[in-house]
């Protein structure tokens, strides 16, 4: 908890006196990062970086700074569907009538250029409504400074190859570049590029002459599983020349749903950033105010537009019943909700004695979703259940329950321990596979369970796909089939 002195706190804009929004205006528009000579079209490249394999799979800076291509990087990994095979065979094809016949050149081209645009419309199709990788990217959602603040950002690689990418620098709810000085150098396109060496602590020392409050984010440049990124961030509060306070602050998690319980509704704030890499565009969000008794007070709906800043008290937010009409909400909690994922934490600032105030940071975390399971095997059973996930980016955790088969229920369904959900969410595409130690149809025999669901969505009420079971020590056991629908149990919750 540090001591920080009234008018100078992290959220200074955000209490009395709070700071004007001129600095967001002054001609700046949202987007600009992907103007000044930037490399807009970089998807055009099938997420590959040209001369890649000159430099072991990297660019080399030179080329990458001033581009913030993430699209380079990030469509890499999605698998190449079939029908761009035979587009690319196509063009092939096309290519090779224009050297044997000259005279048909208007046409090929016009098809070459038809089929280009159905390539390109095919791989942005693949975009996705995430944008961090854990430990191959950083999000700070609370970087504060000027009137007394500095932010020191540390991070390490902790792997055995170089690191390398950006640290992007973003402030207002308009998503406008943020140019702060770093390590004494005054940033310019928002960016600043990032070599880190295997093992090597690098410092980033974040300051301003005005008070300014934003976020950063580490966005690496490659696919090394050799090389991660950790870190944190420390805001410093300083008094003619000296520092007085300090405060630590963890990296920002990315999510969907997170909850955050509180003792005191008039001390939180909200910092919440949509960084968004890869144009899924605006988020809407919306956040429910629960009392302690678990009754829903009041909600709100708010839109953060494409890589927007949002730093406000919880107080502050445009509640659909005033405050003062609603039995005391001092004890409770906030569940938020997005549309695509958005990265956050959360503040409390609290009176303290002597004229000061006390400050400390909060963990957003993804919060679990419930559902009913129904799998409708090809054999003809069926099997019901309980499904608890909970989304961390790209990635999926949860818990999997299976309570009767063919309509008859276990008693002692909850005993037994809980199947360890893992997968992973790509675009609106869920996959999720793990090992189940025991099968109601076969108790002794573990079976290795996958699931499909194509079109997940967070705010669905009802999702169907597909899900198939191997048996994992008997071979001589056919595998399980059919399709599985999953029930959310706490919409609006």
């Amino acid at each position: 908890m540090a001591r920080l002195s009234k008018g100078r706190m992290p959220m200074a804009h955000l209490y009395k006196g709070r700071m004007p929004m001129a600095h967001l205006s002054k001609g700046r528009m949202p987007m600009t990062r992907l103007s000044k000579g930037r490399m807009p079209m970089a998807h055009l490249y099938k997420g590959r970086m040209p001369m890649a394999h000159l430099s072991k799979g990297r660019m080399p800076m030179t080329r990458l700074s001033k581009g913030r291509m993430p699209m380079a990087r990030k469509l890499n990994h999605f698998p190449e569907p079939a029908i761009l095979t035979s587009v690319k065979c196509a063009v092939a094809k096309e290519h090779w009538r224009k050297t044997m016949d000259i005279r048909n050149i208007n046409k090929i081209i016009l098809n070459l250029l038809l089929l280009a645009a159905l390539f390109l419309l095919l791989f942005t199709s693949l975009g996705s409504a995430q944008n961090i990788y854990p430990k191959k990217d950083l999000v700070f959602t609370q970087v504060v400074t000027g009137e007394g603040f500095d932010s020191s950002i540390a991070v390490t690689n902790r792997g055995t190859y170089t690191y390398e990418g950006w640290l992007l620098f973003t402030t207002g709810e308009d998503g406008a570049e943020w140019n702060p000085i770093v390590n004494g150098l005054l940033v310019t396109g928002g960016s600043v590029d990032v070599v880190i060496e295997p093992d090597q602590t690098k410092i980033f020392y974040v300051r301003g002459t005005s008070l300014k409050v934003g976020y950063a984010v580490f966005l690496s440049i490659d696919w090394s599983v050799d090389n991660h990124l950790e870190g944190n961030l420390t805001y410093f509060n300083s008094s003619s020349g000296e520092v007085v306070d300090a405060v630590g602050v963890p990296e920002s998690k990315e999510f969907y749903v997170s909850s955050l319980p509180y003792s005191n509704f008039y001390d939180v704030g909200l910092s919440l950033a949509n960084p968004d890499l890869y144009g899924s565009g605006p988020a809407d969000i919306r956040i429910y105010l629960f009392y302690d008794s678990g009754e829903i007070a009041t909600q709100c709906t708010l839109q953060m537009a494409s890589n927007a800043h949002m730093s406000r008290f919880l107080s502050e937010l445009p509640w659909e019943n005033s405050l003062a009409t609603l039995d005391p909400v001092t004890i409770g909690k906030v569940e938020i909700e997005s549309s695509v994922a958005i990265s956050g934490i959360a503040m409390t600032v609290t009176d303290g004695a002597s004229s000061q105030a006390e400050l400390s940071t909060l963990s957003l975390d993804a919060a679990p979703q419930l559902y009913t399971v129904t799998m409708d095997a090809d054999n003809g059973d069926v099997y019901e259940g309980e499904l608890s996930l909970w989304i961390e980016g790209f990635f999926v955790k949860g818990y999997m329950h299976i309570t009767g088969v063919n309509g008859e229920y276990y008693d002692d369904a909850y005993s037994y321990q809980p199947y360890l959900v893992s997968g992973q969410l790509i675009g609106m595409d869920m996959d999720l596979s793990f090992y189940c130690s025991w099968w109601p149809t076969t108790q002794d025999t573990g079976v290795s369970l996958y699931i499909y669901l194509p079109q997940y969505f967070n705010g669905s009420n009802e999702m169907t796909g597909y899900w198939s079971a191997d048996y994992a020590w008997d071979q001589g056991v056919d595998p399980l089939r059919g399709d599985i629908t999953i029930n959310n149990t706490m919409l609006g919750d």
